[in-house]
């Protein structure tokens, strides 16, 4: 598991974060930086809630270390950014963010999201 965290759960979750970040008042925000500090905030609250410990730096939540290149390369993140353990309770926050922004009344209802009605 811990290549997988390393490797495929890096590319997962800088995906997701950026798609999160790219659709239209999803994220609070005018820009993507603000809108990953956004996520950045959520995520640690949460990882106080819950006692994580190993968490992901606020260096990962970041347009360079997610799109480097402007999406040219695939993102190489050093493990003093985002560890295996810490990527795997970033999996962890991002199901649950991602939970949330579904049970949402305004979300749910989004023309997009017409298929799970």
């Amino acid at each position: 598991m811990h290549i997988v965290h390393l490797a495929l759960g890096v590319d997962a979750v800088a995906s997701v974060l950026i798609d999160m970040c790219d659709y239209p008042n999803l994220i609070e925000g005018f820009t993507r930086d603000d809108k990953l500090s956004t996520l950045y905030a959520n995520y640690r609250e949460w990882c106080e809630a819950t006692s994580v410990a190993d968490r992901a730096a606020r260096k990962f939540f970041t347009t360079g270390v997610l799109r480097p290149q402007g999406g040219a390369q695939y993102p190489a993140v050093s493990q003093k950014i985002l560890s295996a353990t810490a990527c795997r309770y970033l999996i962890f926050w991002l199901s649950r963010a991602l939970q949330q922004i579904v049970l949402d009344d305004d979300i749910y209802k989004h023309p997009v999201n017409d298929s799970l009605n």
